[in-house]
């Protein structure tokens, strides 16, 4: 409740000191506007220099992960693909060979 009690002091206070500060304000504001358009330009000259590194970036990071995709994808095929490959040479060579085509 001590708050409640300063609580005119406190905002007779704040109002004099903005009235107070005011001047200073008004006459820094031309270069607090300076400071605005150049922090302003050079977050757009840094953008135009980066986006188009960022974009590239983008584009390999999604090449790298979709191939690293297809290879988590085909490792665990590998077994399955070398028995296919050994079973169809054991068929081939123990098949009879054709000695004139049959089309």
């Amino acid at each position: 409740m001590l708050w409640l009690m300063f609580l005119p002091f406190t905002l007779f206070f704040g109002a004099l000191l903005v009235l107070v500060s005011l001047p200073f304000a008004l006459v820094l504001l031309p270069l607090v506007l300076l400071f605005w358009v150049l922090r302003l330009v050079l977050k757009v000259a840094l953008t135009l220099v980066l986006l188009p590194l960022a974009i590239v970036g983008g584009f390999i990071g999604l090449i790298v992960g979709g191939v690293a995709l297809v290879v988590a994808v085909l490792v665990p095929l590998l077994p399955l693909a070398i028995l296919g490959l050994c079973a169809w040479a054991i068929w081939r060579a123990a098949s009879p060979a054709r000695t004139s085509p049959t089309w």
